[in-house]
């Protein structure tokens, strides 16, 4: 049986062996990224910037970030009252109907005798 030690050299030699495999030198790097380059494939499919575009003011970028900050609220909220049933308006309470008026009598006068 071997030491614990042995078995972690020999496992890094082997993912250092793999490494370099993998991993071309600096000229075999530099001489695929210039073929790249000068391939048309890819100058064809590098898209072109669109035209009469401009990059937004800070004024248009202000309005932006407040839409956006109006919108998370707005949807925040919606997501808070999502499972509420809507409140019916409650009907106002009628006030008790005024028993009959009793029938006239002459008014009392300041002495509170029956105004004769």
């Amino acid at each position: 049986n071997r030491p614990m030690t042995e078995l972690r050299r020999d496992g890094r030699a082997l993912l250092d062996e793999a490494r370099q495999e993998r991993t071309p030198d600096a000229d075999t790097r530099e001489r695929v990224y210039q073929a790249l380059l000068a391939s048309p494939a890819f100058l064809a499919g590098a898209p072109a910037p669109p035209a009469g575009r401009r990059p937004l003011s800070a004024t248009q970028k202000w309005l932006l970030l407040a839409a956006l900050a109006a919108a998370v609220i707005g949807a925040l909220y919606l997501a808070g009252h999502a499972g509420e049933k809507p409140q019916a308006a409650k009907p106002k309470p009628v006030p008790a109907r005024a028993a009959a008026p009793e029938p006239a009598s002459p008014r009392p006068g300041r002495d509170g005798s029956a105004g004769n």
